[in-house]
């Protein structure tokens, strides 16, 4: 189906509206407003979809949330069935650096396009060298003319008819020269390897680490290879899946192998437990431990897997969900006032880093009574500023700097 470009009024409409809402302003409440115009503009019918994708940016708009906003309009455009046709229909090169040509190449290049110029007109307002370059003695006439291109670009993909639905064939797992010996071997060596490293680890929760090296040097040297262990563990656990029937020894040292790796990452979560107590929170050790989470569970269900005889498809779904699954979660998630107020509890506090989480860790400051340190609550000066994670933090500063409100 060829797309038919929209109405010409219905994208000035938009620009219009979007200029009113995010033009020279913090993204907000607005971003979301402008979405839903778009989105009502084209036409969309799978409005639960973009409900679910939109409350992550209502919350606090970064960019972890424009990106489940996005995966919302998208849906809500087309539906789950359509998603992969609309997302193929997104640019894409040939080899050899050959631009795909034909009637669809206003659609294929109008977001990439339309992104890069509201990009560079943002810019622009943050880097006076660049708004320098960009606007001589024009004032912010031409990135404000770039601004409105670029929306103009980055709907119309929204506005356009949508694209056939695009069914892809099932991946294949490459098979990596493996076969049924090979895999049996390997997981010998495996255990075995394995096994070793358990029985250190138990010997220094007993007695301690070695001499010369610290619980919290031994703790930090030891959590993230651990856990790219575990990951790598359940690789080759995909990999050897097919070769299950082939030697009755497999299953159950397959089987040994995962539950191996699970209690592997349990030590890696306890020697990150204990490197966080020497030396604090911080965003790289709160994402490994959400890392290490993760990866248990799709240990356990790889494990589960195995005992039940589901195909790997049904592992690689049911992964992919976890994974979004947990990303929208955290999307919710205040990890800076979290860390904020783990690290003020500590009787003395790294205020170099903590003062570098920015204003969503002023509650925290309020609470720890360090509101003059350095953190300031978010300021809302525009209603299309507004975010429920800014409003939140800032109402409970002033409730604790003013108890009677």
């Amino acid at each position: 189906m060829t797309a038919t470009p929209p109405g010409g009024l219905a994208l000035l409409i938009l620009v219009l509206l979007g200029d009113f809402l995010l033009w020279d302003l913090s993204p907000g409440i607005a971003l979301v407003l402008f979405a839903a115009a778009v989105l009502a503009v084209s036409g969309a019918r799978h409005w639960g979809w973009f409900a679910v994708g939109a409350l992550p940016a209502i919350d606090l708009v970064q960019p972890l949330s424009v990106g489940f906003l996005l995966a919302g309009m998208v849906l809500a455009k087309v539906g789950p069935r359509g998603a992969l046709g609309f997302l193929r229909h997104l640019p894409r090169v040939r080899p050899g650096w050959r631009v795909q040509l034909g009637p669809g190449l206003w659609r294929n290049w109008a977001f990439p396009l339309g992104g890069s110029l509201v990009l560079v007109s943002l810019l622009g307002q943050a880097n006076p060298l660049i708004a320098r370059a960009l606007t001589p003695d024009l004032g912010d006439l031409p990135l404000r003319l770039a601004f409105w291109a670029g929306l103009a670009l980055a709907v119309l993909p929204f506005l356009a008819a949508p694209p056939p639905e695009w069914h892809p064939r099932a991946p294949n797992l490459p098979g990596l020269g493996l076969n049924a010996g090979s895999v049996l071997r390997a997981l010998v060596l495996f255990n075995l390897a394995l096994g070793a490293q358990m029985a250190f680890d138990l010997q220094v929760v007993l007695s301690g680490p070695p001499p010369g090296i610290s619980l919290a040097t031994f703790a930090h040297r030891g959590a993230y290879p651990l856990l790219a262990t575990a990951l790598l563990a359940g690789a080759f656990a995909l990999a050897a899946r097919p070769f299950l029937n082939e030697n009755n020894l497999i299953r159950p040292l397959l089987i040994l192998w995962l539950v191996q790796n699970i209690a592997l990452t349990g030590s890696a979560a306890l020697r990150l437990q204990s490197y966080v107590q020497a030396w604090g929170l911080s965003y790289l050790r709160v994402h490994a431990a959400i890392w290490m989470g993760l990866v248990a569970l799709g240990l356990a269900l790889c494990l589960w897997q195995v005992l039940r005889g589901h195909p790997n498809g049904w592992m690689l779904r049911r992964t992919a969900a976890l994974g979004l699954g947990t990303l929208y979660v955290c999307g919710f998630v205040n990890f800076a006032g979290v860390i904020a107020a783990e690290n003020l509890s500590r009787p003395d506090p790294d205020l170099y880093y903590i003062c570098g989480l920015g204003p969503m860790a002023a509650a925290a400051f309020a609470v720890h009574g360090w509101s003059d340190a350095c953190s300031a609550p978010p300021r809302i000066d525009h209603w299309q500023e507004w975010g429920f994670r800014g409003w939140s933090v800032a109402h409970r500063v002033a409730a604790h700097e003013d108890p009677a409100r």
